[in-house]
């Protein structure tokens, strides 16, 4: 089973994707952010994301060096619950390890970090645990005046609407309001 939590930034996307994961007795939070140990805020908000979890989840922290999410995934058992948070972080890390390419090869970029959600999106499918992915919004403001945001946009566009298309329950949290869309979209279609 997969779940797409989507949502704005500080939308409370996070802490409602964690009552989702909640009832399972055997929860991995897979967390894909890009630790900037320079960066005081970004530690804080790291802190509060760890110190918001359930004691008796395991944590597996993807990048340089450690697992990757792909590795998290293929590892994962039935009867398990990967909460991967999230997947804009995992699209951007992809795009720091790319960065030299992205001045010379735009559209070879985009294709590259395609291909990568491609094949999460297949592990995703494939897995044997159930998944609860959470994903940011970006469609919501301006296009971004840099070609990086502007690719950033674009796949992470694309990969929201890759994964809503695989998935079994589609959230959209607005204001810690969480909407459930497939039940939304139905309705509209009637």
């Amino acid at each position: 089973m997969l779940t797409l939590v989507t949502g704005g930034i500080r939308s409370g996307k996070s802490a409602f994707a964690e009552r989702l994961a909640a009832p399972y007795e055997r929860v991995i939070y897979v967390a894909t952010a890009c630790v900037d140990a320079t960066d005081p805020e970004s530690l804080a908000r790291i802190a509060r994301h760890r110190e918001r979890r359930d004691a008796s989840w395991r944590t597996i922290e993807t990048g340089a060096g450690k697992p990757s999410l792909l590795e998290a995934l293929a590892s994962a058992a039935e009867g398990e619950l990967l909460l991967i948070d999230s997947l804009g972080s995992w699209i951007a890390a992809a795009m720091f390890a790319r960065e030299a390419t992205i001045d010379g090869d735009v559209a070879g970029t985009v294709r590259a970090l395609q291909a990568d959600v491609d094949g999460l999106a297949i592990a995703a499918v494939g897995s044997r645990a159930s998944i609860v992915l959470v994903s940011e919004e970006v469609g919501y403001g301006l296009v971004a005046p840099s070609v990086q945001g502007r690719i950033f946009q674009d796949v992470l566009g694309s990969a929201n609407q890759r994964f809503a298309g695989i998935a079994q329950y589609v959230y959209l949290v607005v204001a810690g309001i969480a909407l459930d869309v497939r039940a939304l979209s139905a309705f509209a279609s009637d």
